[in-house]
């Protein structure tokens, strides 16, 4: 083992690491895994879980379920979700068609609204991807009207 150079106060010398291997590559922490391990317990059983959380609101015990809601239940993973695109959302109109259908499949109950925030997004992404390349358009078609116009004049 390499000797660690400290300050006099303790710190770490600049250039020095407290762990001067590193860590090693593809070894996960013993917190994710504990955290892991648990979180496929509570999917397995989450209907039975959740009733034992609005059993214990119920009771007032308001603590229990914000440390669970907070802590251990704290990213909820979506499952996939299909949703029907209109178009190939090569035009700016195919992705305000698509966005509008997704507000509809979202007032009909068929996507949730949290996973209808992240499909929009990513089609609002898309929309300012295809405004910039029509502007970009815009300006080669005036580009080549005003060489055509200095050419004639």
């Amino acid at each position: 083992m390499t000797d660690v150079i400290r300050e006099p106060d303790g710190k770490f010398a600049p250039g020095q690491s407290a762990c001067p291997g590193g860590s090693v590559p593809g070894k996960t922490k013993k917190s994710q895994q504990f955290h892991t391990q648990y979180r496929k317990k509570i999917d397995k059983n989450v209907p039975k879980v959740f009733d034992i959380v609005i059993a214990r609101a119920l009771a007032a015990e308001y603590e229990f379920c914000k440390l669970f809601l907070d802590k251990v239940y704290k990213n909820p993973r979506y499952d996939f979700v299909k949703f029907d695109i209109v178009g190939q959302l090569e035009t700016i109109k195919d992705t305000v068609d698509s966005s509008a259908a997704l507000i509809g499949e979202i007032s009909k109950g068929n996507i949730n609204p949290d996973e209808g925030r992240v499909i929009m997004s990513i089609l609002e992404s898309h929309f300012k991807m295809l405004q910039g390349l029509s502007l970009d358009e815009v300006e080669k078609r005036l580009q080549s009207l005003e060489e055509a116009i200095n050419a004639g004049a």
